[in-house]
């Protein structure tokens, strides 16, 4: 157990900044023989895992470390995915794995077993090290960056631990599950959006059916009313000739004006429509939106948790 030390410009919050990371090569399948293994450079690599939780604490003490040890020009500092990446000859049993290629002899590869600690690992490369090696004093300075989510105290625990590989599988089989679920409660959601969706579509149309029922309706009355009233005017000037006349210009004055009536009413339904297209499109919009908020929400989250 390591109390922490005070604070200085060589510790971190949360991650390796990108100052420090650039003294770490970053080794794939295809180019580790040109980098690590034909060459007559000490390098020394971690093989890590994305996900594993003691990778992230290793990654900024080395990264800080490699910054450290950077005027020593024959030594290098190199970084290996072990999940999407095989090297030859390198069974690798846990994560973070560490181990030195002495540039005098590559085939005398030497496995870091010490805690991983910056004053640790910086004594078991200069000890191994083909060439001579300066620790600085500032390497004391070093230490994993504190993470309110793991640690509360002010010590932290640099012991050595580890993922083995069956820890490992079994981890990435249960992140696998959690997305899954995630994914199928986001496809629950969507689905519950939609039903309310058709549901408010299948609403409107009775609505829609209803209101046209009892214009026509409305209508059909004054249009009965009219006739019935049609009818008393003829009875009363049939023997008028003038009056005669008189009806003929107040019936067509009268079909004249249902034809408008018709013509207006037609423009409502015709506005009715238009303001019910708008209120769905803002609706998906709006819901839209909403699903945009939630995946943005969900991709923070997922960030957060590597």
């Amino acid at each position: 157990m390591i109390r922490r030390p005070p604070r200085s410009t060589h510790c971190i919050s949360s991650a390796a900044s990108d100052v420090y990371k650039r003294q770490v090569y970053n080794v794939v399948g295809t180019t580790f023989n040109k980098l690590v293994l034909e060459n007559t450079d000490d390098v020394i690599v971690t093989f890590y895992a994305p996900w594993c939780g003691h990778c992230k604490k290793l990654e900024p003490i080395f990264a800080q470390l490699a910054e450290l040890l950077k005027n020593n020009t024959q030594l290098k500092f190199a970084k290996i995915d072990a999940t999407k990446n095989d090297v030859v000859g390198h069974a690798i049993e846990s994560f973070p794995t560490l181990k030195f290629f002495p540039g005098n002899n590559k085939s005398n590869v030497l496995s870091y077993e010490g805690n991983r600690t910056a004053v640790e690992i910086a004594n078991f490369i200069k000890e191994k090290a083909s060439y001579p090696i300066e620790i600085p004093e500032a390497v004391n300075n070093i230490t994993a960056p504190k993470d309110p989510a793991e640690f509360e105290g002010e010590e932290l625990d640099m012991e050595k631990g580890g993922n083995s590989v069956e820890e490992s599988k079994k981890e990435e089989v249960k992140e696998k599950a959690e997305d899954k679920e995630k994914v199928e409660n986001k496809e629950k959601v969507e689905d519950k959006e939609k039903g309310e969706v058709k549901e408010e579509k299948k609403n409107d149309k009775k609505d829609d059916k209803k209101d046209d029922k009892e214009e026509d309706k409305k209508s059909e009355e004054k249009d009965d009313s009219d006739s019935d009233s049609d009818d008393e005017d003829e009875k009363g000037d049939d023997k008028d000739e003038g009056k005669k006349q008189k009806k003929k210009e107040k019936k067509k004055e009268k079909k004249e004006k249902k034809r408008e009536k018709k013509e207006e009413k037609k423009e409502k339904k015709e506005m009715k429509k238009d303001e019910k297209k708008k209120k769905k499109e803002e609706q998906e919009q709006e819901q839209s939106q909403k699903q945009g908020k939630e995946e943005n929400k969900q991709q923070i989250e997922g960030r957060t948790d590597l």
